[in-house]
């Protein structure tokens, strides 16, 4: 009598039981999306969203909202969140001598201030409007490049997600610097290790308007064969930055989003601020959640946590370095 064909093991009974259960239940939560999605969508209409028109369709439909509530705010002349005191900073010119009180406008790298200046150039009354404007416009950019204009099918249901994830962040993403760089830095990922100068001479501007792309930089050095391509592409951006500078006077304050972040404290969604939001959640060891208006920012107090932030801004300075 032969013998019975060994079966094929399972893997996940070997792997430890941590990881086996994280995998079970990762693939059980997106199987649960997915009969979601199928349950309301039905399937022609499921086809047609992944098609270039779909995605332009969900793209218009996305902004537009975002679009005609900043224009009804503008009419009234009014901005939202951090786009008051964008506004106030280029209307006052950048000069921290005509601003009465806040926070200076370089607690910014210096590209920062261009996108304040341009939503600025016709005025107070539609900066808001210009901001969402840009932010619009680059978030169409950011898709284009991801799915080659459509063409590439495959990235389709990832432009999708950053649409959603565009709905669901609201303003954050509208009304804040930001808003700005996060597509930067998704035109940057889609060139990626393929086309590594390009990606960093992005990654590198992006850092110059908020300096958490500089993170996104050095994974992209870490991946790429010819690195030096990656350092060119960075030293050759902030050279231009500095000539940037020094034609408009600003050399001496180039670096001072460094060192004039003031009082901020620890805001919200610092990483640091972990353990103290959870306190203050609690309601444990005297720490607190608190909205600082001059800086238009949420931020967390406690014991230890005027020590964190000198801490803080060290680190700060390490990592754009």
């Amino acid at each position: 009598m032969l013998p019975a064909p060994a079966q094929r093991q399972d893997p996940a009974p070997f792997l430890p039981l941590s990881d086996k259960d994280s995998a079970i239940s990762t693939d059980a939560f997106f199987a649960t999306l997915t009969r979601i999605r199928n349950v309301i969508l039905p399937a022609a209409a499921r086809s047609w969203l992944n098609t270039p028109r779909g995605l332009l369709a969900g793209f218009i439909l996305v902004h537009l909202g975002f679009l005609i509530f900043a224009a009804l705010l503008s009419l009234r002349g009014e901005a939202f969140s951090d786009t008051f005191i964008y506004r106030d900073w280029a209307r006052a010119g950048f000069n921290e001598a005509n601003l009465s009180g806040g926070p200076s406008p370089w607690v910014y790298p210096i590209l920062a201030l261009i996108p304040m200046a341009l939503a600025g150039l016709a005025g107070p009354g539609p900066f808001f409007f210009l901001w969402v404007l840009m932010t619009t416009i680059l978030n169409g950019w950011a898709l284009t490049k991801l799915t080659e204009r459509g063409r590439k099918q495959e990235a389709i249901p990832a432009a999708w997600w950053w649409l959603v994830f565009t709905l669901l962040m609201g303003w954050l993403g509208f009304a804040r610097v930001d808003g700005l760089t996060a597509p930067i830095v998704l035109v940057a990922l889609a060139y990626g290790v393929g086309r590594p100068f390009i990606a960093s001479v992005l990654l590198a501007a992006a850092t110059w308007v908020k300096v958490w792309p500089a993170a996104v930089m050095l994974a992209l050095f870490a991946v790429v064969k010819n690195r030096l391509l990656v350092v060119l592409a960075g030293v050759a951006t902030s050279a231009v930055v500095v000539a940037l500078a020094a034609a408009v006077g600003g050399v001496s304050k180039l670096l001072n989003f460094l060192t004039q972040q003031g009082d901020r404290g620890m805001q919200l969604e610092a990483t640091f601020t972990t353990p103290w939001l959870w306190l203050s959640v609690l309601n444990a060891g005297g720490s607190r959640m608190y909205m600082n208006t001059d800086i238009n920012s949420m931020q967390v107090d406690g014991p230890g946590t005027a020590v964190m932030s000198v801490l803080m801004q060290p680190l700060l300075i390490l990592a754009a370095l």
